[in-house]
């Protein structure tokens, strides 16, 4: 069987160090892409939560001026942030599964839609001058509205819980990770310059005891040993 040649053991020895640290890196980046997605779980969660937030403030904010006022500008505002509201409640989970957060989401979806629903009442009373039915339509909202601002705070507490539970998962391997990163990195450049070395004497060594022959037979001294026979590789062949 053909013995590799110089060469071979060249790409061999160097494509074995490239997959050292491209292991290394595969690593670092599967960890880092767990600690990115935990954080990101976090933002997105939160987001959906200040966006409801932000939307039934400001209507529950036009639906008071309008009704107090009865301006068109505060009934248009009324409209756009309500549409909102009803689109951020879309968003929420309703079904009913095994878990206590989708579980408050869909509470939190019943909720607003209630809000909404009595909201849409009592601008519908304003408009048609009934005093009784649009006060009671409002306060109910109200009660509603107090009740959706409870429950978005305990989803948001659920929704840091389980995050932080996330990062704290990840975070007891970083010390594992850096150090196995560490120990891949150095193994790695340890057998990079063994192979640096190695090859270096490999291709020198032959030729050096070529030369050191050669300048003894300047010398005169015949009986000067010839270099052994080399590996038959492509230096050894050359020193031959």
């Amino acid at each position: 069987m053909r013995r590799a040649g110089v060469r071979g053991k060249i790409i061999l020895n160097s494509a074995l160090v490239l997959l050292i640290v491209a292991s290394a890196v595969l690593y670092a980046g599967l960890a880092s892409v767990e600690l990115a997605r935990s954080v990101e779980i976090l933002f997105r969660n939160n987001r959906l939560m200040e966006d409801i937030r932000d939307s039934l403030r400001r209507t529950d904010a036009s639906l008071t001026v309008y009704l107090s006022t009865k301006s068109s500008d505060a009934l248009k505002d009324y409209i756009k942030y309500s549409t909102r509201l009803s689109e951020d409640a879309r968003r929420l989970n309703r079904e009913i599964r095994a878990d206590e957060v989708l579980l408050l989401e869909r509470g939190l979806a019943g909720l607003l839609d209630s809000f909404l629903a009595d909201a849409e009442a009592s601008v519908a009373a304003k408009r048609g001058r009934d005093v009784a039915a649009y006060t009671e339509r409002f306060e109910s909202a109200e009660r509603t509205l107090d009740l959706v601002m409870f429950l978005i705070d305990r989803i948001e507490g659920y929704f840091i819980s389980d995050s932080l539970a996330a990062f704290s998962g990840f975070n007891s391997r970083v010390t594992s990770v850096l150090v196995s990163n560490a120990v891949l990195v150095v193994c790695a450049t340890l057998m990079g310059m063994a192979i640096l070395v190695s090859f270096s004497f490999r291709l020198t060594g032959p030729l050096a005891e070529l030369a050191r022959a050669a300048e003894a037979l300047g010398r005169g001294e015949y009986d000067h040993d010839l270099p052994p026979p080399g590996p038959p590789d492509e230096i050894g062949v050359m020193a031959a």
